[in-house]
């Protein structure tokens, strides 16, 4: 089942933007396989458990989010514990809302 994470309305507007969200997931892990898929329009940099993973200094890789928007696939099967994990995401607009 996935799950996503995503700002309230309150952070959705003109009037009150916030340049690079932070978005913070605490979990425990039960030892199945563990897979996070991310999609974002913009840039995004990513952290499991305090180490980045980040695919890179430009990820995801550009696209014009009108026709397409690229995702990215993480294997966090060997990064995880069985209790206290936490996943960080430092979103970026990129050339999206470049104001």
């Amino acid at each position: 089942m996935k799950q996503y994470i995503a700002a309230s309305i309150e952070f959705n507007r003109i009037e009150k933007p916030v340049c690079a969200p932070l978005f913070k997931k605490t979990f425990d892990y039960n030892g199945k396989d563990a897979r996070l898929e991310i999609s974002v329009v913009g840039l995004y940099r990513l952290w499991v458990n305090g180490k980045e993973i980040t695919k890179g200094w430009l990820a995801p890789y550009f696209s014009n989010p009108n026709q397409v928007v690229y995702y990215d696939e993480y294997d966090l099967s060997g990064l995880l514990k069985d209790e206290g994990n936490s996943i960080v995401v430092l979103l970026g607009n990129g050339f999206i809302n470049s104001i």
